[in-house]
């Protein structure tokens, strides 16, 4: 009686498709892991930005640099993203920046910035640690990027 049996050549072809298919399905979860962390940052910048701007109106300026106790009690929003507040030295301009510093994305060693600048009515992504793409922004605004948010550029 003859058995049967898959030759090593059809096991080689099911492993590279299994391989192939593998590839394609880590690719789609890390974006798709990326945007769900990207939506979690969105209303935080747009949450510290709020409240740099009631600062503003209760005490006539915006705060010194980092002082998150004046505006947010626990220092940050986001489980992902630590949150850092530069004013410019007139006091009268301020980037907020969120760096993935706490949880960067797998697999991924540059860190993903999300800037929010004065009153922008849109936040910038400034580094897509996903599509590895830096968004140009005002080089005034770029020179007050804290330096938390650079250590890995």
């Amino acid at each position: 009686m003859k058995q049967k049996a898959f030759t090593l050549v059809e096991l080689m072809v099911v492993v590279a498709i299994i391989a192939i298919l593998s590839a394609v399905a880590l690719t789609s979860y890390r974006t798709f892991s990326a945007k769900a962390k990207w939506g979690e940052v969105l209303p935080c910048l747009s949450d510290t930005s709020l409240r740099l701007e009631n600062y503003r109106t209760n005490h006539g300026v915006y705060p010194v640099n980092d002082q998150w106790a004046a505006i947010n009690s626990d220092g940050d929003c986001s489980e992902h993203y630590e949150g850092y507040i530069s004013v410019f030295e007139d006091g009268a301009h301020y980037v907020v920046a969120f760096c993935d510093r706490k949880k960067p994305i797998w697999g991924v060693t540059n860190n993903d910035v999300w800037l929010i600048v004065d009153t922008s009515p849109s936040a910038v992504h400034y580094r897509n640690s996903v599509e590895e793409t830096t968004e140009d922004v005002n080089p005034d605004h770029e020179g007050n990027i804290p330096a938390e948010c650079a250590a890995s550029w």
